[in-house]
């Protein structure tokens, strides 16, 4: 063992590569999970609604526009090499640009963050590392989401307000502004960039005007989206709104935990912040303590707004883990607090053994979604087969469009998820959005109307006036995946068999 430990040492840098190419190799072969089907389906749809960029701004997918217009973009450089109805190449293809922008933007902040590291007794191959296996090396459902997208964004910014260029602090300050326009709480890692500037010493003045010109580029990026698209800032706040605490949820403790077998970066993240607080009783380093604390705070904030409904929301707690990590290096480099060697032996097998289970849970998430995604694959062919009108004309998705992004319709209300019709929260309840959303349903005569039936059978994000209008004009037949209604009109009569998209 000691001889192949040598051997690896001695060939550090071809065995840092095989290692990363093996970790990028299985991110790509690993089929992407339903949202990011979600969201490509929205670009799909965007095709077919009109001219950019009004038909990002239509094809909403209960995301903001910048999430929406990130994924157009790599669904149009996809499209020109693979057909979309090639489902399994082509969302290979997509994890594949996807992981090639973000090792191209960890490889550049690496890079260009070298002196500032070095400051800190921190090298550039554990940046890189720590970088890597976090955005690359979690849970398929963890993957290409907001959070992911909104990282690499703010490494970018980082990269350009440690440089002295005030033009450099300008368009730094305009990525930051937008990571609004992805989620909401994503513009929370704001502080990491705040937390950058005062570790690296720069001024008050420097501070405040990267702060003042980041407002500002927010207010006026606010006030132009309402000039051109109004309903865009509508949604921004039906957004926030849509999640209603009658639906499952659970406590922040319980959230954490069950997170923590499925991304092993939290795990690490929570040690290193439990070992930071024993070196804060050695060192009295306030500035430290405040700046680390402060950020888990707001990040966890961050994700308790969210009612902590989706699993993947913990992964607003990225940079805080990387910023607890890349501190306990810099206290275990300068010796502050040294642990006794079977604490270390039980963290790196608790790291180990965690690591394994999220591994085994990548596999079979793996194994279900491949599954799923080639059985759908073959079930549209069939449908249509069976059904050569079904994509002929505009269809009413009623769900959370994944099955649009199967059947590959046009939208007849352009977008496609069209769920939380029914909801507790009386704010979204009672929106112009849902009234105009349920007027436009009831007006819809066309032949055919697919409806998640997870959505109807527990009835809690479709409204009684829905579903009794669907059953007055429209009969259908069951799957376990989706209903597909026809028409009950003489001259919409139509055969077809029972194949269904499965979820």
């Amino acid at each position: 063992m000691k001889k192949v430990i040598n051997i690896l040492k001695q060939h550090k840098k071809m065995t840092l590569t095989i290692i990363y190419s093996f970790i990028f190799i299985l991110y790509v072969i690993m089929p992407v999970c339903f949202d990011t089907k979600i969201y490509l389906g929205a670009a799909y749809q965007a095709d077919l609604i009109g001219s950019f960029p009004i038909n990002l701004l239509e094809a909403w997918e209960h995301k903001l526009v910048l999430n929406r217009f990130f994924f157009y973009f790599i669904y149009k450089i996809v499209k020109i090499f693979v057909d979309p109805n090639n489902f399994l190449i082509f969302e290979m293809i997509v994890k594949l640009i996807y992981g090639l922008i973000s090792v191209l933007v960890i490889k550049i902040f690496t890079k260009s963050t070298k002196e500032f590291f070095k400051e800190f007794n921190i090298s550039k191959n554990i940046v890189f590392a720590s970088l890597y296996l976090t955005t690359m090396f979690t849970d398929i459902y963890f993957n290409m989401q907001t959070e992911t997208t909104g990282l690499l964004i703010l490494l970018i910014s980082i990269v350009l307000v440690l440089k002295k260029k005030t033009i450099y602090k300008i368009i730094a300050a305009f990525l930051i502004s937008s990571l609004f326009f992805l989620k909401g709480v994503t513009l929370l890692y704001a502080v990491i960039v705040l937390v950058v500037m005062i570790l690296n010493k720069q001024n008050k003045k420097e501070i405040a005007f990267t702060i003042i010109t980041s407002i500002g580029f927010l207010i006026l990026e606010l006030i132009g989206l309402y000039i051109i698209y109004p309903k865009e800032i509508i949604r921004i706040y039906l957004s926030s709104n849509y999640i209603t605490s009658s639906w499952e949820t659970c406590n922040l403790l319980q959230f954490i935990f069950y997170n923590m077998l499925k991304s092993t970066y939290l795990l690490i993240g929570i040690i290193c912040l439990i070992y930071n607080f024993i070196c804060y009783t050695k060192t009295k380093n306030i500035k430290l303590l405040l700046i680390e604390v402060l950020t888990w705070t707001l990040l966890i904030i961050g994700i308790y707004i969210q009612k902590m409904r989706y699993l993947y929301q913990i992964a607003l707690i990225m940079p805080a883990c990387l910023l607890s990590f890349y501190i306990s290096i810099y206290y275990i480099k300068n010796k502050v607090v040294t642990l006794k060697k079977y604490v270390k032996i039980i963290m790196a097998y608790l790291i180990l053994v965690i690591t394994f289970i999220m591994i085994l849970i990548c596999i079979e998430e793996s194994i279900q979604i491949y599954i799923t995604t080639k059985n759908n694959e073959q079930i549209v062919k069939e449908l249509k087969r069976e059904i050569p009108d079904l994509t002929e004309n505009e269809m009413l998705y009623i769900g959370n469009g994944l099955s649009a992004y199967y059947i590959k319709t046009k939208s007849y209300i352009n977008y496609t998820t069209t769920i939380y019709l029914s909801n507790d929260n009386e704010i979204y309840k009672n929106s112009e959005h849902v009234k105009e959303l349920k007027k436009k349903i009831k007006q819809y005569t066309g032949k055919y109307i697919i409806v998640d039936d997870e959505e109807m059978q527990k009835k809690r994000r479709i409204s009684d006036d829905i579903i009794k209008f669907i059953n007055e004009n429209y009969d259908y037949l069951q799957s376990s995946g989706i209903m597909i209604y026809e028409s009950k009109q003489p001259n919409l009569e139509c055969q077809y068999s029972s194949i269904y998209i499965k979820k």
